[in-house]
């Protein structure tokens, strides 16, 4: 089975002390790792014990957490009904390949989880109480629905909210995930779909049938799920996403991390590129190979220009090594994007001075 090569990786798993299913209902499993940041660990974790539907599982991963993250899993799995427990021996996570726990730890939740659907949520995000209730009432009310989401919003450190997607999916209650995926790959014109990172609960058996979850889930939840059946909308459940200082991504690119390596092996092991070509003609599965041409250059080159931007000259040096390194034939372009930034460079600095010059008078 695919999975063995994920359960290879050193882990314990401790089935659930105490389980309290409602008979007859399906069972939704909401896959959580942590590693650090016990305060976000505790507010993500409650937000999934409050939920208002009796047949959640909670599938905790202990990813060689810290100490004081490790005692609070631990005492959640020993005091709590229907969580289920994997520690593993070592924190599995590269700076050089920052996905690889959702490689390995989600797919080893989903190796032991007794879910009829399943969803994972960040260590450091947050869920409203009904939202079990509105995902499984979605996958319910429709057979042919296999991926189920809710609105999402931004909220900050403190957990103060930011602002929503919810005006930019236009879609309906049910829509067909094929048409969120085109939509996606032809640049969003019908605005079906805003979330930028990964949101949908998924159908165990497309999961498993499809090769589980990859280091491209982001991408993947559209164009390797979705795309088998409907896909639900409630915008009365909620997801809340926060953005902090030390956002794994964040601290990858002050470290000149370029994702070359993580995207390139998220395509490989997604085979989303292969399903496409056996399933739709040549025109349709182009899309797909011209997206990921553009994801991959379009990342690279992103995250040299933000580094650029905020003038972080460390940071510049270590991506333009990176590229070098990892992927050569980006090097060039990146250099032009440092140039450029550098021609700039006195107008801003001009622009600052002037700003705090007219402050002081």
């Amino acid at each position: 089975m695919f999975l063995d090569k994920y359960t290879e990786f050193p882990h314990k798993y401790f089935p659930a002390k105490k389980e309290n299913y409602v008979s007859g209902k399906p069972v939704l499993t909401i896959i959580q790792d942590a590693f650090y940041n016990l305060p976000l660990v505790k507010q993500a974790i409650e937000s999934i014990l409050n939920q208002t539907y009796s047949n959640v599982e909670l599938m905790l991963i202990d990813n060689g957490a810290v100490e004081d993250v490790a005692l609070y899993l631990r005492e959640v799995y020993e005091t709590k009904e229907n969580v289920s427990f994997v520690k593993f021996d070592k924190n599995v996570f590269s700076w050089n390949d920052p996905c690889i726990n959702v490689s390995v730890c989600w797919n080893v939740g989903l190796s032991y989880c007794k879910g009829d659907y399943v969803s994972h949520l960040a260590y450091d995000d947050m869920m409203s109480p009904n939202y079990a209730d509105k995902m499984v009432g979605l996958f319910l009310e429709n057979p042919n629905c296999v991926t189920a989401s809710p609105a999402i919003f931004s909220i900050d450190s403190n957990g103060k909210v930011n602002g929503n997607y919810i005006d930019k999916n236009l879609r309906g209650r049910f829509t067909k995930g094929l048409d969120l995926a085109l939509d996606f790959l032809n640049g969003n014109p019908k605005k079906l779909f805003s979330a930028p990172g990964e949101i949908f609960s998924i159908r165990k058996e497309v999961l498993l049938r499809e090769g589980g979850f990859d280091r491209n889930v982001d991408v993947s939840q559209l164009l390797k799920y979705a795309i088998f059946g409907d896909s639900g909308y409630d915008p009365e459940a909620k997801v809340f996403w926060r953005h902090h200082p030390t956002q794994v991504n964040k601290l990858s690119k002050a470290r000149g991390e370029v994702f070359y390596q993580s995207l390139t092996k998220g395509w490989d092991e997604s085979r989303i590129l292969e399903i496409w070509e056996s399933l739709f003609d040549e025109q349709t599965s182009s899309l797909v190979k011209k997206f990921k041409k553009n994801q991959i250059s379009s990342t690279v080159y992103g995250i040299v220009e933000e580094n650029v931007s905020d003038y972080r000259i460390i940071a510049i040096l270590l991506s333009l090594k990176n590229v070098l390194k990892d992927c050569p034939q980006f090097f060039i372009p990146s250099c032009l994007i440092v140039l450029k930034g550098v021609l700039k460079f006195p107008f801003v600095f001009t622009s600052i001075l002037l700003r705090k010059l007219k402050f002081t008078i």
